[in-house]
């Protein structure tokens, strides 16, 4: 069955008539990646429209619930996006909803002794190294930039600068929260035992991170939606509030000379 008007409907009395559009102009801000030249807006050269039908903005986990088993109740397909800087954060063909969880936007938790936080979908990383920061903690940031999801970041497997000392993305990953495609939800680590501790990732309870990242990159949304993840923080030395100076793009933020050390080795090299 074809998206249709009932289902348009039944979303709007889970989320709020507010909080669902089918508006065209809405929908077509949906089918781009953030990070791609307008050029790309549509795959139409392959013969795939990237618009979606609907665009649905729930508030918490028992909402995303209810829209995806509204879903499998009028079997029109689904996408979860993030901040939208990925390849699937779009529809695949037409007739997709699109799931945007920007009102999932807390930060649960911070917990400076155990160095972790358990975070929704739209923190994005300059967010929580803010937070973070003020209690002697960080983050690494990934190189698509500090505005991107920390949840969808984590999950897809990211990279960062400086990975060689805090691990890419997966290491980062503790325990999460995920709305499968029937509707279920399902909890990895100790949250699957109903315990509250979301600081450590191999027990008690099953260590299932692994069917987040689903071979190298993740499943992008295939296996599910994500709505909560803890992660693990580092320690910081530097300042609870990071100097900066300037205005908007002009902005600078120079690293502290007494934190910070910059090393270029060389060895000596000769063409045989």
């Amino acid at each position: 069955m074809a998206f249709s008007q009932v289902a348009l409907k039944a979303l709007q009395d889970v989320v709020g008539a507010e909080n669902v559009s089918d508006d065209e102009i809405v929908c077509q801000s949906y089918s781009r990646v953030n990070w791609l030249p307008s050029g790309f807006l549509q795959r139409e050269r392959l013969g795939t429209n990237m618009r979606p039908v609907c665009v649905v903005m729930p508030s918490s986990t028992e909402e995303v619930q209810a829209i995806i088993k509204i879903a499998n109740r009028y079997t029109f397909p689904f996408i979860p996006r993030g901040s939208g800087y990925t390849f699937q954060a779009f529809p695949a063909g037409a007739g997709y909803v699109v799931i945007d969880p920007k009102r999932m936007d807390r930060i649960i938790e911070l917990d400076g002794k155990n160095m972790h936080a358990v975070v929704e979908p739209y923190v994005c990383f300059a967010e929580l190294q803010t937070e973070a920061m003020k209690k002697g903690l960080t983050c690494p940031t990934p190189l698509a930039g500090a505005q991107v999801s920390v949840l969808a970041n984590y999950s897809w497997h990211g990279a960062y600068g400086n990975s060689w000392i805090s691990g890419v993305g997966a290491h980062n990953l503790l325990s999460y929260e995920i709305v499968l495609p029937d509707g279920e939800i399902m909890r990895s680590g100790p949250p699957s035992l109903e315990k509250d501790e979301w600081f450590w990732n191999d027990g008690p309870g099953p260590d299932l991170r692994g069917l987040l990242r689903g071979g190298q990159f993740g499943h992008a949304g295939g296996l599910g939606m994500v709505t909560k993840i803890s992660c693990r923080l580092l320690p910081w030395a530097g300042p609870t509030v990071f100097p900066t100076q300037g205005v908007g793009i002009e902005k600078t933020a120079p690293l502290p000379t007494d934190k910070f050390r910059w090393y270029m080795v060389k060895f000596p090299f000769k063409y045989p």
